[in-house]
């Protein structure tokens, strides 16, 4: 695998985001009727799959000036079962990854986060790289604004070994989750994340990012081969035409809250505070970095078609419901009417570089 520098990695992520830009676009048309996609979600070792529905939720993640509208992946499941984490401390047994119906929902090299609702309540999921990939990684996250009732309710990895590098910190200003992952595809490496269950609308998350080189374990265990750059930071976005992978910017933070974006271009008025935060020590030094907090719900901005931004890499769905039944709590059932994106169109979108992440449940 080549080595991306840092810049390399910094020119992509800046260049596939345009401010003020609606990062969930239709794809040329391409979505789920009413902004419900039912989905077969599989996972490893069991003849089961789960009945997945993603749907528009009620948050938006803020970057900037740029509003992304949050989908959320909704199932029976709860999220321990969803994710599935395995290690040599869990019965069954695995390689410290995932091995659930999230793992459809990996990228190889690239981090993505999403909402996730269960029957314990709403969940903020983290996934990075993706386990049998050959590519390793480093991540931080500062993470405040947490619900204090809330929990880890996966933590990959937290296993009782002298390789567990992973740490899960809390302080006074919030929690601190350093990952690091090996690449090894004999073994099926390559994947680290972790879910915080509890997240309700009165919450209002800032997630400051610093990946690969500004990561605090990055390279510490080169030996190991924990190696290799995070290339992407993708949120999974939703609406009434559908859903896709928007694209982050991976220096700059992001706030999750309750509310809408404004407009079809995405413009936002907002109510916001902006605080400067103590300064924390990475692998390039202390630093003190501004957080924009927003308070008040969007209004509605200008009209204007949403665009397709060079950093998104849409999902693919197979079969969608009829009509949306309201954000995150609705139920899908086998044989609904309505499905209507084809399995064709899956290898369209190959062209922009779509995994197969969602098939047809071989029941509908």
């Amino acid at each position: 695998m080549t080595k991306r520098t840092r810049n390399d990695i910094k020119r992509r992520t800046r260049d596939g985001i345009d401010r003020r830009t609606y990062l969930l676009a239709v794809a040329g048309g391409v979505g789920a009727i009413g902004g419900v996609s039912a989905a077969s979600l599989g996972g490893e070792n069991d003849g089961s799959r789960s009945k997945a529905v993603v749907r528009p939720s009620e948050f938006v993640l803020e970057q900037d000036d740029t509003c992304v509208p949050l989908g959320v992946v909704t199932s029976d499941l709860p999220i321990e079962t969803f994710y599935d984490y395995r290690s040599s401390d869990t019965d069954p047994e695995g390689w410290y990854s995932a091995y659930g119906p999230a793992t459809d929902l990996e990228q190889a090299e690239n981090s993505v986060l999403y909402l996730y609702h269960g029957p314990k309540g709403r969940s903020l999921v983290f996934m990075h790289g993706k386990r049998g990939s050959d590519g390793g990684g480093s991540v931080t996250f500062h993470i405040t604004g947490l619900p204090a009732d809330g929990e880890w309710a996966v933590t990959d990895d937290q296993y009782d070994a002298s390789t567990n590098y992973d740490t899960f910190s809390k302080s006074d200003d919030g929690w601190t989750v350093d990952w690091t992952w090996a690449g090894d595809s004999h073994h099926g490496g390559g994947a680290d994340g972790g879910a915080f269950r509890g997240i309700t609308r009165d919450d209002v998350v800032t997630i400051d990012p610093a990946f690969n080189d500004d990561a605090r374990l990055y390279r510490q265990h080169v030996n190991r081969n924990y190696v290799g750059p995070v290339e992407n930071w993708n949120a999974l976005a939703a609406d009434s035409d559908g859903h896709r992978w928007a694209s982050l910017d991976m220096e700059t933070p992001v706030v999750i809250r309750s509310g809408q974006c404004g407009g079809n271009d995405g413009s936002a008025t907002t109510t916001s505070t902006t605080t400067a935060t103590e300064p924390r020590t990475t692998r390039g030094g202390s630093r003190t970095e501004e957080t924009t907090s927003a308070t008040g719900r969007t209004t509605t901005g200008s009209g204007g078609d949403p665009t397709v931004t060079d950093g998104t890499t849409p999902l693919t769905s197979t079969a969608t419901e009829g009509a949306a039944s309201g954000p995150e709590d609705g139920t899908t059932s086998n044989g609904q009417a309505g499905f209507g994106i084809l399995a064709g169109v899956a290898g369209f979108l190959g062209i922009f570089g779509a995994s197969r992440y969602f098939e047809r449940d071989s029941s509908d």
